[in-house]
């Protein structure tokens, strides 16, 4: 029995030792590529890592989570101009996924395919010049956009135990840092997912009345992999002397552990009730180091954050809780701690601090399939395939912020087809 999960683990540990490296210093211009830009993730504070669902964005978050939901199915999500946190900001995604499962030599494969486009808009900028500093009547459309090709794969090793494996290809454009800044980028992830009753073999909580799940998930995920940026500063004009007069940014790679814990009751097929509760944990490291080091690194302690975690300047943390009701409303709360380091000058010396900040987000999800399942599908057949959600989530507090900053809202409608 010992085998097994040792098996797993050594599976799970099998990416540690890549070897890719980050270069150089941090920009965050670029933080758009690691932030929450979906309604039905926002709600967790972007702890989903780990936690299967049917989003069509979950690659975003990590590609593996595409090796789940078995069902042949095809889901499309509109969210367009979400509030974000400044009047002239708004986020906007759109994506679609597709599943199916595959037979392979008496295995069983499950995998997804996703497309996704994200977008960032920051308005537009008045064109001015020497001769017409009051503008010349020309603007210019300011934002970031990502384009997301994404697949995972998955399968059960051992009874009880699936592992799943994904990739994703990102096109990152922005055109308000450098003007027309293009960047290709790469994503990888990886899950292990352990049902407690099918791993034991218990049966009793197995009946035609009711049945009970418990699913415990470890992943881990690499994120925007790529070349690094650089600019001659003599361009912009700035004073400092540096070498050869260019600046190099790195790319904000990034580093995810995470964990999600689900327990299920099922009656007849529908979900009377689920909680998924998850954490994850964000490795700051790759993302802010100005050395170079492999992004496979971390420093991350699985028995120190995963549980009872404070961030600091090199850990961030974002913690989950959702309550499923009967396959038709869904209930999210999300916390996410980090911490930054505010920088002051006093007669030439500088001053840094470091202030600890907490935003909690909600969510509330209304799903058709409980509804279709108890009642339409019998009275309206031809409509069985078809389904729909309706997500808001928002951000409802956050701590050690600048008081013009607003609290964004999210809002997006999922539509499914399962063939």
């Amino acid at each position: 029995m010992l085998k097994i999960p040792c098996t797993s683990l050594l599976i799970f540990l099998l990416i540690v030792p890549c070897k890719t490296f980050a270069q150089s210093s941090y920009n965050s211009n670029f933080d758009f590529l690691n932030s929450f830009a979906s309604p039905n993730e926002l709600g967790m504070a972007g702890a989903v890592s780990t936690l299967p669902s049917q989003s069509s964005m979950a690659a975003w978050y990590n590609p593996a989570l595409l090796g789940y939901t078995p069902t042949r199915s095809l889901v499309v999500s509109l969210s367009p101009n979400n509030q974000a946190f400044f009047n002239d900001l708004s986020y906007s995604n759109y994506s679609v996924r597709y599943q199916n499962s595959i037979v392979k030599k008496n295995r069983t494969f499950d995998w997804g395919i996703s497309l996704a486009y994200a977008n960032e808009d920051f308005g537009v900028l008045q064109v001015t010049t020497i001769d017409q500093p009051e503008g010349t009547g020309e603007t210019l459309p300011l934002f970031s956009s990502v384009s997301l090709l994404s697949s995972g794969i998955s399968t059960s090793f051992f009874t009880g135990i699936r592992v799943s494996i994904g990739y994703s290809l990102k096109w990152y454009s922005n055109n308000w840092i450098t003007f027309d800044f293009d960047r290709l980028l790469h994503d990888f992830g990886l899950i292990t997912d352990l049902s407690l009753f099918d791993f034991l073999g218990l049966r009793i909580f197995d009946s035609s009345f009711l049945k009970m799940d418990i699913n415990y998930r470890l992943g881990y995920s690499i994120h925007n992999v790529g070349k690094s940026y650089s600019y001659n500063t003599e361009f912009y004009n700035f004073q400092d002397e540096i070498e050869n007069n260019y600046i190099v940014y790195a790319m904000p790679q990034l580093a995810k552990l995470g964990q999600s814990l689900t327990l299920s009751v099922t009656h007849q097929a529908i979900e009377v009730f689920a909680v998924d509760i998850s954490r994850d944990i964000f490795d700051l490291q790759q993302k802010n180091n100005q050395q170079t080091q492999s992004i496979f690194s971390s420093d991350i302690s699985l028995t120190r954050n995963f549980f009872n975690g404070k961030p600091d300047l090199k850990i961030e943390t974002s913690t989950g809780l959702r309550f499923h009701f009967l396959e038709t409303f869904s209930i999210s709360y999300g916390k996410r701690e980090f911490a930054n380091e505010w920088v002051t000058i006093n007669d030439s010396d500088y001053i840094y601090t470091t202030y600890y900040s907490k935003s909690t987000y909600k969510g509330f999800q209304f799903h058709l399939d409980g509804l279709k399942k108890a009642y339409l599908d019998k009275q309206f057949p031809s409509i069985k395939p078809y389904s729909l959600s309706i997500t808001y989530s928002a951000l409802v507090e956050e701590s050690n912020t600048y008081s013009y900053l607003k609290n964004p809202t999210f809002w997006g409608i999922d539509l499914y087809y399962r063939f």
